[in-house]
């Protein structure tokens, strides 16, 4: 198994985005990616400029790495401090949910296969070259992630997030207390309310 780095807080700027999904479905060109199918890809990958245009002779705006889990492939990546790195940032960052992503690939390995009693192609083995926001990618629901650099980052969107877990966590609390811990006289209510709260605050460092 090949080793993995992993990138430093970058100053020009860092993000994440889940550019295939194994959700067993084809995609846009009848492709099912198998979950093991990223496993002899390259340790590190350059960032494509915007719709794969550096294989036509554009900068590459930054590099990044493939990480994959139970639910797909991400490419956690960071801009070059030049000036295709940071308008992409910007572009990437300003889209937001709009954006798309995309891949260049060689096929190594793949199989015919029928879902839902159509024809696909299940990709087993793959070499991937580079990774590219793109208009419309062909993966299903691919979608940036996080975006991040020169101190305006996810961050308005993480506290929006902090406040909301918060009160959801007031609310919850709240609902304990009315409804198990209506004796606050018990000793043993207030020991089980105490316990439900640090529960919930257990869950809620997960998610900050």
């Amino acid at each position: 198994m090949p080793i993995r780095k992993q990138f430093k807080a970058s100053s020009s700027g860092s993000g994440s985005a889940l550019f295939s999904r194994f959700d067993g479905l084809p995609d846009k060109d009848g492709d099912v990616t198998d979950p093991n199918a990223f496993a002899l890809s390259r340790n590190e990958i350059p960032m494509s400029a915007y719709g794969h245009s550096s294989w036509v002779g554009a900068l590459p705006p930054g590099k990044g790495l493939i990480r994959t889990d139970a639910t797909g492939a991400t490419f956690e990546f960071e801009f070059f401090n030049t000036t295709a790195g940071q308008d992409l940032r910007e572009t990437v960052k300003g889209l937001g949910p709009l954006q798309e992503w995309s891949y260049g690939f060689d096929i190594l390995d793949s199989e015919e296969i029928e879902v839902n009693g159509k024809p696909a192609r299940l990709l087993k083995a793959l070499d991937v070259y580079e990774v590219s926001p793109v208009l419309r990618g062909a993966g299903n629901m691919t979608q940036t992630l996080s975006v991040k650099g020169y101190g305006v980052s996810d961050m308005d969107t993480h506290n929006a997030f902090r406040i909301e877990l918060e009160r959801f966590m007031k609310s919850e609390v709240e609902d304990v207390r009315k409804t198990y811990f209506l004796d606050m006289r018990d000793n043993l209510a207030r020991q089980r309310e105490e316990d439900a709260v640090n529960d919930l605050k257990r869950i809620a460092r997960l998610y900050l």
